[in-house]
C-alpha cells in the first residue's frame, strides 16, 4: 500500500496558468481532495510484488478481502500515472494530468463544518481525465489543462493519435485546456462533444478558445443527456449533472452487468462534501441545484452500488459511497 504522500510525488502540479485562469474566472483558488477506493485488487507497475505482498498482509491483519468495486474486475495502478479498471467488456483508464492542494476558503458552506471536515485547512487534490476504451475504438473524458496527460496517456499503449472522440464534460480550463497545443488539435482524428448549454455558457465566458477549438477541430458534436451519445461505443450513455455550470455533463459506463459513473466535477473535495453534500464549492454557478443533484446522484450510486469516477479524486479517481445519515462516506476495503 502506497502512503498519501508517496503516491502525490508521483504526479506533476496542476500547470501555474490553470490555477489562475481559475482564479480570474471565480475568485477562488483550484480545488481539493484526499483518499481511497473499495476492495480492489492492485498491481503496481514496480515493486510489483512487494508491494502486493504488503498489500494483502494489511488486508489479512484487518480481515479485509481484495475484491474490486462493484464486482469491477482486477485493477492496475500505474505509477506513471494511470489507473485501469474493467466494467464488463470496456477498458476504462484514470489519467493523470496534475495535481494540487484546495483551501478550505474555497467552500460556501458554514465555515466550522468545513474546518471539522478539513481541519488542516486544506485538502490534497487530482486533475483527472477518464479513457473508455473497447476494440479499436478509444473515447476521453476531458483533456486537462496542458499537465502530464499527454506523456502518462501515451504510457497507457493509447496515444492521442488514437483517441476518436472526445467528451467535454464542462467547459472550465481544467477539463478543456489540453484540446490545443500552440493552436494546434492535440488530438488529431478527434471528433469534440459538448452538451450544447455548455456550449452557449463558454462561448459567453470564452469566445476566443471556442472559436481556437472550432477551428482545429471542426464543428461540434451535440451531447444529450440521458441518451445514448453514438459516440461510436454505445457502452455510454450522458447524464445530466447541470448545476456546477449549465450544461455540465457526466457520464454513465454500462457494459454487460457492471457500470461504472463519471460525476465530472459534482464533488470537489469527497472530506467535506460526501458528509455534508449540502455544501458547495463557489465554483458552483447554481448552488441549490448543484447540492440537489450532487445528494440525488450519491444516493443513486449508493443503492445501486454504482462506482463513481470523480476530476478530482485523488489516487485511483474512483470510489464507492453508502449513504450515512443526511450524507455519505466512503465504503469497502481502500487503496490510496
Amino acid at each position: 500500500m502506497v502512503c498519501p504522500d508517496h503516491r502525490r510525488a508521483q504526479y506533476p502540479r496542476r500547470p501555474e496558468n490553470a490555477a489562475l485562469s481559475l482564479k480570474r474566472e471565480t475568485g477562488c483558488q483550484p480545488f481539493a481532495f484526499i483518499p481511497p477506493v473499495r476492495e480492489m485488487s492492485t498491481v503496481f507497475n514496480t515493486t510489483k510484488g512487494i508491494v502486493m505482498r504488503n498489500y494483502l498482509f494489511i488486508l489479512a491483519v484487518f480481515g479485509l478481502s481484495a475484491g474490486s468495486p462493484a464486482g469491477l474486475s482486477a485493477v492496475a495502478w500505474g505509477q506513471d500515472g494511470f489507473f485501469k479498471t474493467k466494467v464488463g467488456e470496456i477498458d476504462f483508464y484514470c489519467v493523470k494530468d496534475a495535481a494540487d492542494e484546495i483551501d478550505n476558503a474555497v467552500f460556501a458552506g458554514d465555515p466550522e463544518v468545513v474546518a471539522k471536515m478539513a481541519p488542516k485547512g486544506k485538502t490534497p487534490l487530482d486533475y483527472n481525465t477518464f479513457l473508455v476504451a473497447k476494440g479499436n475504438t478509444a473515447v476521453l473524458i476531458d483533456t486537462g489543462n496542458g499537465g502530464n496527460l499527454l506523456d502518462n496517456l501515451g504510457k497507457t499503449g493509447i496515444s492521442p493519435e488514437k483517441i476518436d472522440a472526445v467528451l467535454l464534460s464542462h467547459s472550465h480550463g481544467d477539463h478543456v485546456g489540453g484540446l490545443l497545443k500552440n493552436g494546434e488539435r492535440v488530438f488529431p482524428k478527434a471528433v469534440v462533444w459538448i452538451a450544447p448549454k455548455e456550449l452557449v455558457f463558454w462561448n459567453k465566458s470564452h469566445p476566443d478558445q471556442v472559436e481556437a477549438c472550432r477551428k482545429a477541430y471542426g464543428a461540434f458534436k451535440e451531447i444529450v443527456p440521458d441518451e445514448k451519445t453514438a459516440i461510436l461505443l454505445p457502452e455510454i450513455t450522458a447524464v445530466d449533472l447541470e448545476g456546477h455550470t449549465p450544461g455540465h455533463t457526466g457520464f454513465m459506463i454500462a457494459s454487460q452487468d457492471q457500470k461504472l459513473l463519471v460525476i465530472a466535477d459534482l464533488i470537489h473535495s469527497e472530506v467535506i462534501q460526501l458528509p455534508h453534500p449540502e455544501i458547495c464549492a463557489k465554483y458552483d454557478q447554481d448552488r441549490e441545484k448543484s447540492a440537489e443533484i450532487r445528494r440525488d446522484t450519491l444516493r443513486r450510486a449508493a443503492v445501486e452500488r454504482i462506482p463513481v469516477a470523480g476530476s478530482h479524486i485523488p489516487g485511483t479517481g474512483i470510489r464507492n459511497v453508502a449513504v450515512q445519515g443526511d450524507g455519505f462516506i466512503r465504503s469497502g476495503t481502500t487503496v490510496q
